[in-house]
């Protein structure tokens, strides 16, 4: 190619804004482009950068981000309450599986004996051989449900017992977490022992319990 003002000299280069063909005379170098006279940006001047769309974009991402989380955050508070009532729920329904596994070992407890725990021997009797009981069979309860000597629930709170001459209960503290108030989950053995049962929950060790009796009968 040839120099657009000087047809006599070989090009070498080309102008980035118009495009002409440029010889080394006519050639100005700006952060290292070439440019010709009429285009070269002054010195000093920075070249206008183009415009992209994402800056635009950005406010509308922030506010669709605000929009998400504040869904996010209206959906928790309405989903709350049923979420803590299906945890009461939950919860309160393992209570009373725990009571009616440990209603079913003293049920097994009474078979050979002939008794229930008495309220001096609690529901230790289940897991050790009182002095008196010479057909004791157990442990009725497996040391799962024995925290620090004591027979607890579900979530780890010690069960009560009462015994008397008219009653035996077996009893967890309610959703105040106090033994002994109104709204206690109370569970009562009489006439059970002489029912063919199954516990609301069949574990394991239950079944391995009911096999070894079987086996010591025969």
């Amino acid at each position: 190619m040839r120099c657009e003002r000087h047809p006599d000299r070989a090009a070498v280069a080309t102008c980035v804004t118009c495009g002409k063909p440029l010889c080394a005379e006519c050639a100005e170098v700006v952060d290292g482009k070439y440019y010709c006279r009429d285009d070269a940006p002054a010195a000093g001047v920075e070249e206008a950068q183009p415009r992209t769309r994402s800056g635009a974009l950005r406010p509308w991402l922030l506010f669709a981000v605000a929009a998400a989380v504040g869904v996010a955050w209206g959906a928790l508070a309405l989903l709350r309450p049923v979420m803590e009532s299906g945890a009461k729920f939950y919860r309160a329904e393992m209570t009373r599986a725990r009571l009616a596994e440990v209603a079913a070992a003293a049920d097994d407890f009474k078979r050979d004996v002939g008794r229930y725990p008495t309220q001096e021997e609690g529901l230790a009797a289940l897991l050790e051989e009182p002095a008196d009981a010479e057909s004791w069979l157990g442990p009725y309860l497996p040391e799962t449900y024995v925290v620090e000597g004591a027979v607890v629930d579900a979530e780890g709170g010690p069960l009560g017992y009462r015994a008397s001459p008219n009653e035996h209960v077996v009893f967890a503290a309610g959703a105040d977490g106090e033994p002994g108030t109104a709204d206690d989950v109370k569970l009562r053995l009489e006439g059970r022992a002489e029912e063919k049962r199954q516990p609301a929950f069949p574990s394991l060790w239950g079944f391995a319990k009911d096999s070894g009796r079987r086996r010591g009968s025969n």
